[in-house]
């Protein structure tokens, strides 16, 4: 029996060792299933498929926390989708120092798929890691940005409507939304 417990406990060290988060895990992961989702409700006569966009921005390579894919039909271009990371509060909440180093940010998931113009026609936010303002998962208030297309500046409380109780989560999503919009937009010139 003691022989048993010891290979038990030999394999659960091994199964901790090998499931712990390495740097590699802190990429954004597609969701792939939510993606395939969103395109076959958009283009419902097509077969989308998702092929990676390769980055000529050596500073956008860098960039564990975003990924484009162009969606394909063939040899048709439908659209694209962007996945990315929104950075809200430190964990412990909006108050902790940030002059701490060791605190880590908050962040949540999300992506858009756009036509072939990057014009938007869906945003899904989904992996919510923050403990404040999960209101901005909602698809009522994520519809305000379907038909933005980056050539006009997003105003949160103005053009974006502001969430009581979301307020950061809110604001940061619509900067980044504008922020990853241009970085499609120059990707595709």
């Amino acid at each position: 029996m003691a022989f048993r417990l010891t290979i038990a406990n030999i394999l659960i060290v091994f199964w901790v060792v090998f499931t712990a988060s390495s740097p590699a895990d802190d990429a954004v992961k597609l969701p792939t299933k939510k993606v395939n989702k969103v395109m076959s409700r958009i283009w419902k006569d097509a077969s989308p498929q998702l092929k990676p966009l390769l980055r000529n921005n050596a500073e956008f390579l860098k960039d564990l926390e975003s990924q484009v894919y162009a969606i394909i039909d063939g040899s048709d271009t439908l659209g694209f989708a962007y996945v990315g990371r929104v950075y809200s509060c430190r964990s412990g909440g909006c108050d902790v120092n940030l002059s701490e180093e060791s605190a880590s940010f908050e962040f949540f998931d999300y992506f858009f798929v756009a036509n072939t113009e990057a014009s938007i026609l869906k945003v899904k936010v989904y992996n919510y890691q923050a403990t404040h303002g999960h209101e901005v998962m909602g698809w009522g208030w994520l519809r305000q940005f379907v038909g933005y297309s980056g050539s006009s500046t997003l105003i949160y409380g103005k053009d974006i409507q502001a969430i009581s109780g979301a307020t950061i989560s809110a604001s940061v999503l619509t900067q980044r939304i504008q922020q990853d919009q241009k970085y499609l937009r120059d990707l595709l010139e």
